[in-house]
């Protein structure tokens, strides 16, 4: 009996707590919408960030907020940064889609427009794996069911879940492939360099919210590439002065 009170004692704290936990970010998350009413942009950053960065909470209306933040208050790489982090998270949300669309088209850039990337983001790499998940346990057990009983519509469902297995699948690798592309953007203008030191040659001015891709990483210096008007462009830049998706 001291053992179950004991129990139920733990759990009832263990509840309390979180519930202390999510009375705090809802907090927080009052005093970013009221400081972002009063046009206090800082302060709302501040909030949104250590929401984020500090609670770790993975949220797409978090980075969307954070990216309207930083739009208000003239940071246009950070905006963009942000809100392609909410894309990746939810891929179908209109208003993200439109602010995406909106920054990108504002800093002379456009969204993927091939076919198969754009039914690929359709869905988040989690929605993704989840489905494949189920899908791929189903078509194990109609197998399983069909070994056993050997009816025809067992085979019609298992010939099914073949075929769903096969493209979910397919999906899923080409979601993780284009998830490990390594893909940034340049927060502030910077200049990129011929190679990983401050006084190797200055070769190109990169304006503000330029996405581009890292191709590789030295001690504090990433080699990256990026098109400029159909020209590709290849150098290096310090890591503090881009942002990974």
């Amino acid at each position: 009996m001291k053992k179950f009170l004991g129990l139920c004692f733990i759990v009832f704290i263990s509840a309390l707590l979180s519930f202390a936990d999510d009375s705090s970010v809802l907090n927080q998350i009052s005093n970013a919408e009221t400081a972002f009413k009063n046009g206090d942009y800082n302060r709302t950053v501040e909030i949104y960030e250590t929401l984020i960065q500090v609670e770790k909470i993975n949220n797409p209306s978090f980075y969307y907020n954070l990216s309207n933040a930083y739009y208000r208050r003239g940071d246009i790489g950070r905006a963009l940064l942000n809100i392609e982090k909410a894309y990746k998270l939810s891929p179908r949300d209109k208003d993200i889609k439109d602010n995406m669309q909106y920054l990108l088209t504002m800093t002379g850039q456009n969204a993927n427009t091939d076919l198969i990337e754009s039914a690929v983001n359709l869905f988040s790499l989690n929605e993704i794996t989840a489905a494949a998940s189920v899908i791929m346990i189903l078509f194990l057990l109609s197998a399983s069911a069909f070994l056993f009983f050997r009816r025809q519509f067992i085979k019609k469902i298992f010939s099914l879940l073949l075929i769903l297995s096969i493209l979910s699948c397919s999906l899923t690798a080409l979601k993780a492939f284009s998830a490990l592309k390594d893909k940034a953007v340049v927060l502030n203008a910077s200049i990129l360099k011929s190679g990983p030191k401050e006084d190797n040659a200055d070769i190109f001015n990169i304006p503000a919210a330029k996405i581009i891709t890292v191709l590789s990483a030295v001690d504090d210096w990433s080699r990256i590439s990026f098109k400029d008007n159909e020209t590709a462009v290849d150098g290096w830049l310090e890591n503090n002065k881009i942002g990974k998706f």
